[in-house]
């Protein structure tokens, strides 16, 4: 994993994308490199792989604090600092 990037940044998704908005974020990344040439793209086969499935998303979502309320994402700092 990138040091200071999220998955979702390197696809170029949002934090509420559905399913098939990151499989067109990874589509779209993946046809702008090859025509740059550009041959290393494990990073976005990776993110793609974890954001694709549910549970990985779930998981990897848990490991850089996000949480859920209301299907909305809301990251546990602001919740931290609001004192809940």
């Amino acid at each position: 994993m990138l040091s200071d990037i999220t998955y979702y940044e390197l696809l170029g998704c949002s934090l509420n994308a559905t399913t098939e908005e990151i499989k067109q974020c990874y589509t779209n990344k993946i046809y702008e490199l090859t025509n740059q040439k550009v041959t290393d793209i494990e990073n976005y086969r990776t993110a793609y792989f974890v954001l694709s499935d549910p549970d990985r998303r779930k998981e990897y979502d848990d490991s850089i604090g996000i949480v859920y309320r209301n299907h909305v994402p809301i990251f546990k700092r602001l919740l931290i600092l609001m004192g809940r």
